[in-house]
């Protein structure tokens, strides 16, 4: 599943695969992972998403369809439901707090004081 989730993946196609009928991959996936396998290639593919978003600097339309994703408002609105910012703004969120943490740490100067240094 993991390999193919930039593409459309039918249920038929994960039985075929696994040698059982439908209803029974959906029934043992589900008691495996606590959810069916359609919510989880949906976790899977914004959980790629995302790190798509934090490490490269593709538009966020193609990074949705990188993601395997076909609309970009479906994606934006899934990306928000599960992580509370639209995908712009955590890419934002993530280049800021990259930017703040290479900046230079201030001085605490109280220690330097003890010494006649102000």
């Amino acid at each position: 599943m993991h390999c193919a989730l930039h593409r459309k993946l039918p249920l038929r196609e994960l039985a075929d695969a696994s040698g059982l009928s439908v209803s029974r991959l959906c029934h043992l996936f589900h008691n495996q992972t606590g959810m069916s396998p359609r919510r989880y290639l949906k976790a899977a593919r914004l959980a790629g998403a995302k790190e798509f978003l934090e490490v490269s600097s593709l538009s966020v339309k193609e990074v949705a369809a990188q993601a395997g994703f076909n609309h970009v408002g479906r994606f934006i609105g899934d990306f928000r439901k599960a992580y509370g910012l639209t995908p712009s703004k955590h890419r934002r969120k993530v280049l800021d707090a990259r930017w703040i943490s290479k900046q230079p740490k201030p001085v605490n100067r109280a220690p330097l004081a003890r010494f006649g240094y102000e």
